[in-house]
């Protein structure tokens, strides 16, 4: 029996229908995300993305909870508030992409090309960053090592604008 649909076809989709698995995100918008590249506010949860260039792209506000998006284009596109958490990014290209108030808690971004990319605000906790190191609880806006800590634990705060 599958316990979930992560891998979209319609084959598989029936097969997870049939079985009784249950998929987390919505067929209709990932049909929407493949057709116009526009979903905010979607669920495409637990959803394999792979093979699909997403460049330019809105998923502003969309939950990408587990999503597997590894080696995805997803340059300039909007992810602005995305839940990514524990979602794959491994090898994804971010190149200009807006991750603003993003949660990437537990996200995979190994590898990952980030270029010009805006991580204000994205609570990067638990993250696997590009280099293969994990970022501390409390990184907001920048990955922070266990090395970069203060001395009490807490990760330091982002400069501030003037």
């Amino acid at each position: 029996m599958i316990s979930s649909c992560r891998v979209l076809s319609p084959a598989l989709l029936a097969l997870c229908l049939v079985s009784g698995a249950v998929c987390a995100f919505e067929q209709a918008d990932f049909n929407r995300v493949k057709a116009i590249y526009r979903c905010p506010g979607c669920d495409l949860s637990d959803a394999s993305l792979t093979g699909i260039n997403l460049a330019y792209a809105d998923l502003s506000k969309a939950n990408l909870s587990r999503a597997n998006l590894a080696g995805v284009q997803l340059g300039q596109a909007n992810l602005t508030g995305a839940n990514l958490t524990g979602a794959d990014l491994t090898g994804a290209k971010l190149y200009m992409t807006n991750l603003t108030g993003a949660n990437l808690t537990g996200a995979r971004l190994r590898d990952a090309k980030l270029y010009k990319t805006l991580l204000d605000g994205a609570d990067l906790s638990d993250v696997l960053w590009v280099d293969g190191k994990n970022c501390e609880p409390g990184s907001v806006g920048k990955c922070v090592t266990r090395a970069e800590q203060k001395e009490d634990g807490v990760a330091p705060s982002p400069p501030q604008s003037h």
